[in-house]
C-alpha cells in the first residue's frame, strides 16, 4: 500500500492541536485513525492509541490493518475499495463490528464507522469504539437467556412467548409435549390451530386486547393435545420489557386444569343433586355440630340455613339421646353406619327417620356426611301392606279351610251321628216305657260326653287355626303331631278326591321351635297345593307322600345345628324348573286367572323362616313336585372347630 518509510511527517497530522477541530481530534473519548487510500495510518489519537496499546507516533505509517486481526483485515480493504469507487453516501454512519489487535497481540472487541474525508477524497477517517465490556455483557446476556430457556424446558408448566408485532415466537418442552407440535408448527397464529372451535374466538379477542393495552391476562380454554383428546388449560400472560425498558412482547404460562375442570362439574352436579333431592343432606364436624344442609332438611325440619349452622346434632334428637348419639357419632366417624330413629323439628313434631352416614375429609376436617330418609309415608304404608297381607293370609286361610270344609264336616259326622244314635237310643226306651238300668243309663251318658269332646276338639281346633296370626311364643312341637293334626282337617277331603296318602315318620323325632298351629298351617297349606296339582292331573293313580326324618346338620356361622326334615311329595303335573325360585313370591301362582291368589306358598314361606328353616321345591322321580322343609331341631348345637 506505498512505501511507508517515506511518508512527510507534516502531513501525518490533521491540524493543529490548539485549533478546535486539533482539539475535537485528539481529545475525542472514540478512537480516531486517519489514513490515505493505501491504507497507511496518517495520523492517530490517543483514545486509539491507548486502545491499541501503542505509542500513536509508533503507528503513524504502519497499514492501517495491523490494528485487526486476521479474519476481518481482508474485509477492511474490500470496504476501503468500495469506498473509494462509490463514494459513502450509501453507508455513511454504518457500524462493523470486528475483533482489534493490540500491541501485546491481544484481541479486542470493536466497532468501527469509516467515511471519506470531504476535502481529500483519497482520505479516510475510522472512528473506533470499544465494544469489548458491551459484547462481554451481551454474552452474559446470552448465557442467561440459554439458562432461562433451559430453565423454561424444565419448569413444570407450559410457556410461551411473544413479540412486539403479536406473534409467538417461542414455546417451551412442555407446550411442544401437550400438544405434539413442533415449534415451526406453533410460531406465529400457528398454535390457535389446536383451540376448540368453540373456544377460539373469545381466546383471541382476550389475547389482542390485553396486547393492545398492554395489560396481563388470564384465560381458560380447550387446547387440543397429542392424543387428539382436548384439555382444559388456564393461560397466563404478561407484558415484559427489554433491559433498556421497552415493550418487548408478552410471556405466558399454562397448566392443566382438566381435573379442577371435572371436579367443578361435578361439584355442581352435586350442588344441582343436593338442593334438588327430596332426602335430607346434612354435614356434621366430629363434635356434632351441623355444618351444611339442603334445601329438604329445611323443609323437613322448618330451620332455615343460618339456624341450622347452630344447631348440634343432638338438638334435632329427643331428650335423654346423648350417649347413644356419641356411639352412633363415633361409629359413623369411623366406618360409617345405617340406623332408624326419631327427629325432632323445630316445633317440636317427632317423626321417624332413616339415617346413613358415610365419613369424609373436606379440606383437612373429617366430617360425616348423612342422607336422612323421612320415613313417615313409608311407615304408613308399611302398616297398610301388614294389614293387607293379615287379610290376605286370613283370605288364603279361610280358602284352605273351605276347601278342608267337606272332610271337617265328615270328622264332626262321625261323633254326632255316634251321640245322635245313643241319645235316639235312651228316647226310644223311655218312650215304651221301659226302665234302663242306672250302669246302662251311666255307660250311654258317658259316650254322649266322649263324642262331644270330640266334637269340641275339632272346632277348637279349626278355632285355632283360623286364628294363628295372633302372636305366640315359640315352644318345642313335635312335627309328626303336627303332621297327625294337619291330616285330621284335611284327611277326609284328600280321600274325597281320590288321593292315596302315604306316610312315612321317623320315630322319636327331636323337637323343633315352633308354633304348634302355625306348623299344622305349614303342612295344609303344602298338601292343598298338592291336591289341586293333582286335581287337574291326568294321573289315575292320585299319590301324596308325607315323610319325616332327622337331617343332616345344617351349618350356621360358626356353629352346626342338627335339623329335622319335613317332605311331601305328589306326582302331579309339576312345577317347570324355570318357576322354582319364584313359586314361594307373594301372589305369584301357576294356575289360571281368577283361580287362587297366589299366597300359600308364600305363607308357607313365611313360616318356615319364621322358624329359622328353610325350604325348596324341586322335580322328583314321577315329574311331580317335591317340597323339603329344613328346621333346626332343639338338640345341643356344637361349636364348629376354626
Amino acid at each position: 500500500m506505498g512505501d511507508r518509510n517515506s511518508v512527510d511527517s507534516k502531513r501525518m497530522k490533521p491540524s493543529d492541536n490548539t485549533s478546535l477541530g486539533g482539539k475535537v481530534f485528539e481529545y475525542s473519548p472514540d478512537g480516531i485513525v486517519l489514513f490515505d487510500e493505501g491504507g497507511r495510518i496518517l495520523s492517530v489519537n490517543r483514545a486509539a492509541g491507548k486502545m491499541f496499546q501503542h505509542n500513536p507516533e509508533v503507528l503513524c505509517g504502519k497499514d492501517v490493518s495491523c490494528l485487526l486481526s486476521e479474519p476481518y483485515q481482508q474485509q477492511l480493504k474490500k470496504y476501503i475499495d468500495y469506498l473509494l469507487k462509490m463514494g459513502d453516501s450509501e453507508y455513511f454512519g454504518n457500524t462493523i463490528e470486528a475483533m482489534g489487535r493490540r500491541g501485546d497481540e491481544s484481541e479486542i472487541a470493536i466497532e468501527f464507522t469509516l467515511a471519506v474525508l470531504p476535502e481529500e477524497k483519497n482520505h479516510f477517517i475510522c472512528t473506533i469504539r470499544d465494544v469489548s465490556e458491551r459484547k462481554w455483557l451481551r454474552g452474559v446476556l446470552d448465557q442467561a437467556f440459554d439458562f432461562c430457556i433451559r430453565l423454561f424446558d424444565e419448569f413444570p408448566a407450559m410457556i410461551w412467548r411473544s413479540g412486539t408485532d403479536g406473534k409467538s415466537d417461542y414455546f417451551n418442552r412442555g407446550w411442544l409435549q401437550f400438544t405434539g407440535r413442533t415449534v415451526e408448527q406453533e410460531k406465529g397464529d400457528g398454535w390457535s390451530e389446536g383451540i376448540y372451535s368453540e373456544d377460539r374466538d373469545r381466546c383471541i379477542q382476550t389475547y389482542l386486547s390485553a396486547f393492545e393495552r398492554r395489560e396481563a391476562f388470564q384465560m381458560e380454554y380447550r387446547l387440543r393435545g397429542h392424543d387428539g383428546q382436548y384439555r382444559w388449560i388456564v393461560d397466563i400472560g404478561r407484558p415484559f420489557c427489554d433491559f433498556d425498558g421497552q415493550f418487548a412482547g408478552y410471556i405466558g404460562y399454562c397448566f392443566d386444569i382438566t381435573e379442577r375442570k371435572e371436579a367443578e362439574v361435578v361439584l355442581q352436579r352435586y350442588q344441582l343433586l343436593s338442593e334438588r333431592a327430596r332426602d335430607i343432606l346434612l354435614f356434621v364436624n366430629s363434635d356434632g355440630k351441623i355444618i351444611d344442609v339442603n334445601r329438604a332438611a329445611e323443609k323437613a325440619y322448618g330451620y332455615d340455613r343460618s339456624e341450622f349452622l347452630e344447631l348440634y346434632i343432638h338438638q334435632l334428637r329427643q331428650p335423654g339421646e346423648h350417649e347413644l348419639i356419641q356411639r352412633q357419632l363415633e361409629e359413623a366417624m369411623a366406618k360409617g353406619c345405617l340406623f332408624e330413629t326419631i327427629h325432632r323439628r323445630k316445633d317440636g313434631s317427632l317423626f321417624p327417620v332413616e339415617v346413613n352416614t358415610v365419613s369424609a375429609i373436606i379440606g383437612e376436617e373429617k366430617m360425616v356426611f348423612s342422607v336422612v330418609r323421612d320415613l313417615t309415608e313409608r311407615k304408613q304404608a308399611d302398616a297398610r301392606m301388614v294389614e293387607a297381607r293379615e287379610r290376605a293370609s286370613r283370605a288364603e286361610r279361610m280358602a284352605s279351610l273351605g276347601t278342608m270344609a267337606a272332610g271337617i264336616a265328615h270328622e264332626i259326622n262321625q261323633p254326632l251321628n255316634s251321640l245322635k244314635v245313643t241319645a235316639d237310643s235312651m228316647l226310644y226306651w223311655h218312650k215304651k216305657g221301659k226302665t234302663v238300668e242306672v250302669s246302662k243309663l251311666i255307660d250311654n251318658i258317658q259316650k254322649i260326653s266322649s263324642q262331644a269332646g270330640r266334637i269340641n276338639e275339632i272346632i277348637t281346633h279349626i278355632r285355632s287355626f283360623v286364628h294363628s296370626e295372633q302372636k305366640e311364643q315359640l315352644v318345642a312341637c313335635d312335627l309328626n303331631g303336627a303332621v297327625e293334626g294337619a291330616l285330621s282337617l284335611l284327611g277326609s277331603q284328600l280321600s274325597s278326591h281320590g288321593i292315596d296318602v302315604q306316610i312315612v315318620s321317623a320315630p322319636q323325632l327331636p323337637p323343633l321351635q315352633a308354633v304348634a298351629n302355625r306348623l299344622e298351617e305349614l303342612i295344609i297349606n303344602l298338601l292343598v297345593n298338592a291336591m289341586h296339582a293333582l286335581d287337574v292331573s291326568d294321573q289315575k293313580s292320585k299319590m301324596v307322600r308325607i315323610s319325616t326324618r332327622a337331617g343332616a346338620t345344617l351349618r350356621d356361622g360358626e356353629t352346626k345345628r342338627n335339623t329335622v326334615e319335613l317332605e311331601i311329595s305328589d306326582n302331579g303335573s309339576g312345577i317347570p324348573e324355570e318357576l322354582h325360585g319364584r313359586v314361594f313370591e307373594p301372589f305369584f301362582t301357576t294356575k289360571p286367572a281368577g283361580e287362587g291368589m297366589g299366597l300359600g306358598l308364600s305363607i308357607a314361606h313365611s313360616i318356615v323362616t319364621s322358624f329359622q328353616g328353610h325350604i325348596q321345591v324341586k322335580t322328583n322321580d314321577e315329574n311331580g313336585a317335591t317340597f323339603t322343609v329344613i328346621f333346626p331341631s332343639m338338640e345341643e348345637t356344637v361349636v364348629l372347630d376354626r
